[in-house]
């Protein structure tokens, strides 16, 4: 497989492994954290391209899943004053913008 290929799949994998983990808690990302998750696995295929093995891909990949767990983690705090959206399943720009802060610097997110 050329590199090209293989970063390809590796941003799709990013993007497929948040959606599915959120999927897997019982939530879905909102819109805005699903547009940012799509352009952090853009620039995860362009980072990746020359990768030579897996371990970067499976480091993105976990990382991935970590930014959901603490997207799910910040939900009480983000939406105390919105009982609405916090009966939601939605874990949206709020919950990712306290996330990253929590736990920047994570690559390939920031």
């Amino acid at each position: 497989m050329d590199g090209a290929t293989q970063s390809e799949e590796a941003g799709r994998g990013l993007y497929d492994a948040a959606v599915a983990h959120a999927r897997s808690r019982g939530f879905r990302l909102g819109d805005g954290a699903d547009d940012y998750f799509r352009g952090v696995s853009d620039e995860a295929d362009r980072q990746l391209a020359d990768a030579d093995d897996d371990s970067a891909i499976d480091t993105a990949a976990a990382n991935a899943r970590a930014l959901v767990d603490a997207m799910i983690e910040a939900r009480a705090a983000a939406y105390a004053h919105d009982p609405e959206r916090l009966a939601s399943d939605i874990i949206g720009e709020v919950t990712l913008g306290q996330a990253l802060a929590r736990l920047c610097p994570i690559w390939p997110f920031c």
